[in-house]
């Protein structure tokens, strides 16, 4: 199943991750100028950091042990 929640850069950190939890996500898919924020929630939801996948059109290494690339 997949369940998609639209965010934007001034959710807080806390809306965030009880958005993941309540949900139940397995997956979050974060753009580079939400990654922070998406990682900090992810912690805070109990996910770990190899749960987010950072979408980026730049190739190279992950920016955060864990983190994988689309």
């Amino acid at each position: 199943m997949i369940i998609h929640l639209s965010s934007h850069g001034l959710v807080s950190e806390s809306e965030l991750a009880y958005q993941i939890h309540d949900t139940g996500a397995k997956v979050v898919l974060a753009g580079e100028d939400t990654l922070e924020t998406v990682l900090r929630s992810v912690k805070k939801a109990g996910l770990p950091t190899s749960s987010v996948y950072l979408i980026s059109l730049e190739k190279g290494p992950a920016p955060e042990s864990g983190v994988r690339t689309l």
